[in-house]
Parts: C-alpha cells; sequence; structure tokens
C-alpha cells in the first residue's frame, strides 16, 4: 500500500447530529421517536455521527463496488452508501412493502436508476426471496459487501446471513450492526434471543473454519466478518448454515449457552432510562 496523505472526507458536518454530502443533508436520529419522512435532498438517517463516520471509514477502506443492504427504514443509509461508496449496484430490500418516496426522487433526481435498486416487501428471513432478489440484481457475480441492518432479530439475522453470506467473493466482507442492543443500559426486547449470541456462533466459525469465515472483527456497533478463501460447495439441494461451521465442540457450547439469555434479567449496574 501506498502512502501519501489520506484524503478529504465528502462529509461535511454542521454539528454532530447534522451533515451534509454534495448537497443532500443527513439528520443523525438514533432514536425511533425521532424519526422522521426523508426527501431527496434530506434525509433522516437512524444512526449516530460516531456510525457514520465507521461506514465512511469502512467504505474507503475496502471500496465495495457490489453491495447488498437489507433494511432501508427511511432510506437514510441507502443514500448515504450511494454516495459514500459510488458502487457500481447497490441493492437494498425491506420488509415494508410500500417504495420510500425520498429515496425514489435522490435515485431519479441523481441519475442513479441503474446502480440503486431498492425491493420492498423482502421479508430478511425468506432466504429463497433474498437469493432470487440477488440474482436477479446481480447474476451470477459475487458480492464485495453485505449490510445488514433490519429486524436485530437472532433467527432472522441468522436466516439472512445462510442466504447471503455464500455469495460474498473471497475476501468479502459481511457486516451485522446493532448486534449488542441487548446489552445496553435500556430494556430493549427483554424477550428475545439476544443477537450476541449469533457473534459467538461466527467467533467459534472462524476459529473451526478459519478458510471460510477469515475474521470477525467487533466493536460496540457492529459484527464485521471477512469471507474467507475456501469455495463454499454444498450437496444438490442443500443449504448453507453457520451452525455446520461450528464443529461439535462449539455447537454443545452453543447449546449449553442455549436461550439462558432470552430471559429478562435484573440488572446489577447502570439504571433504566
Amino acid at each position: 500500500m501506498s502512502g501519501g496523505a489520506a484524503s478529504a472526507s465528502p462529509i461535511r458536518w454542521r454539528s454532530d447530529v447534522e451533515c451534509e454530502i454534495d448537497g443532500v443533508s443527513y439528520a443523525s436520529r438514533p432514536l425511533a421517536n425521532d424519526l422522521f419522512e426523508s426527501t431527496a435532498t434530506t434525509f433522516c438517517i437512524a444512526k449516530p455521527r460516531w456510525a457514520i463516520e465507521a461506514i465512511e471509514a469502512l467504505l474507503a477502506r475496502h471500496h465495495p463496488a457490489t453491495i447488498f443492504e437489507v433494511g432501508m427504514l427511511t432510506g437514510g443509509s441507502t443514500a448515504l452508501l450511494a454516495q459514500l461508496a459510488a458502487p457500481r449496484r447497490l441493492v437494498s430490500v425491506d420488509i415494508k412493502p410500500h417504495p420510500i418516496r425520498g429515496l425514489a426522487d435522490f435515485i431519479a433526481t441523481r441519475g442513479l436508476t441503474e446502480v440503486v435498486r431498492p425491493h420492498y416487501g423482502v421479508d430478511q428471513a425468506d432466504s429463497a426471496r433474498l437469493r432470487e432478489v440477488a440474482a436477479i440484481e446481480f447474476g451470477d457475480g459475487s458480492l464485495d459487501l453485505v449490510i445488514d441492518d433490519a429486524s436485530h432479530y437472532r433467527a432472522e439475522t441468522t436466516a439472512t446471513f445462510n442466504a447471503l453470506f455464500g455469495l460474498l467473493r473471497p475476501g468479502g466482507y459481511y457486516l451485522i450492526e446493532d448486534w449488542s442492543w441487548p446489552h445496553v443500559q435500556i430494556d430493549v426486547w427483554p424477550d428475545q434471543s439476544p443477537l450476541s449470541l449469533l457473534v459467538f456462533e461466527l467467533i467459534i466459525a472462524c476459529g473451526h473454519h478459519p478458510e471460510m469465515i477469515a475474521a470477525v472483527e467487533i466493536d460496540r456497533g457492529w459484527a464485521l466478518v471477512r469471507r474467507g478463501d475456501a469455495p463454499i460447495d454444498l450437496p444438490d439441494g442443500g443449504e448453507f448454515a453457520l451452525r455446520d461451521l461450528l464443529g461439535s465442540r462449539g455447537a454443545a457450547i452453543m447449546d449449553r449457552i442455549g436461550e439462558g439469555n432470552a430471559e429478562p434479567q435484573r440488572r446489577r449496574f447502570g439504571r433504566s432510562r
């Protein structure tokens, strides 16, 4: 890698909650009750500043040309990816049945109809539908980056991973956002099996099958998985499953953990808000 000064960020921050990229404004609204409807030039994005800057750094490091995004919410993250990555193709899916008007206007006015391809009414737990969308939009081409910022439920997120991880090129990246929500100092889905259990499975799989899962990078905001160089060969009619990469010892560990964290727990530290 050659040296030299880093390129200037295209993001101009007006404050910690407002920024602009090439005439498009983004309002950071991490809390659900602060969301508003996006327009072609003003997007609501449900991420704090540090998360937006982390996405920017990830895109600058890896320059993904083909991106599959799961979960659009108000369309802000999709527009942000389009502006920061300038990909050859960005496919985004969401469970909501109707198009996001602001995103549609952004795509049309910026001439991105053949680049940014939203699909609506797609349940992230519907593996067959996810693979169908990928086949329509990418053909036999492989993916550089998958971003899952959808339900944050363990079963649904695992189904999406099993459907799309095998479509990554060797060395491609799979990003799972907001894995730590069940562990923050507020009650977030206390009856749900925490997404951290999926992160444990990824770490075990990295140890047991590093040729398939080469690395897992964890921070407070995401789990970033790098695909290894080994092909994923499945028997006829078979489907990829993360569980199959754990080995007997890893599977036994996960079975012992089980659903133990699914029950609401009394906090010993921090306070409710």
